[in-house]
């Protein structure tokens, strides 16, 4: 255990998060879509669950589905597929559900 340093705040430990709202970056989505499409991978908008996944990468089907709603959240989805690896970051982007109520 540390010692809190006298007259000093603490560092919070978790990095600060915003919710995934506007339009702000609607400019992006066209491009994140036509990379995908170069890099051989079908893009898709469907209506999904708000409480749900924002979308998924599906690297076998080459399939990403992106959930309709704020541009800012297209963009969210759009963004962390594209890793080196090719395996995605973000758990709204990393693999497809696995419930059978998506089509």
């Amino acid at each position: 255990m540390t010692e809190p340093l006298p007259g000093v705040e603490p560092v919070p430990l978790s990095p600060p998060a915003e919710p995934i709202e506007g339009d702000s970056h609607a400019h992006l989505i066209a491009p994140l879509q036509r990379l995908g499409h170069e890099l051989g991978y079908r893009v898709e908008h469907r209506d999904l669950p708000d409480d749900g996944p924002g979308g998924w990468c599906d690297h076998q089907r080459k399939e990403i589905v992106v959930a309709n709603g704020p541009a800012n959240r297209q963009v969210r989805t759009l963004v962390p597929w594209r890793t080196p690896s090719g395996s995605g970051t973000s758990s709204t982007a990393a693999s497809r559900p696995r419930s059978s109520s998506t089509a």
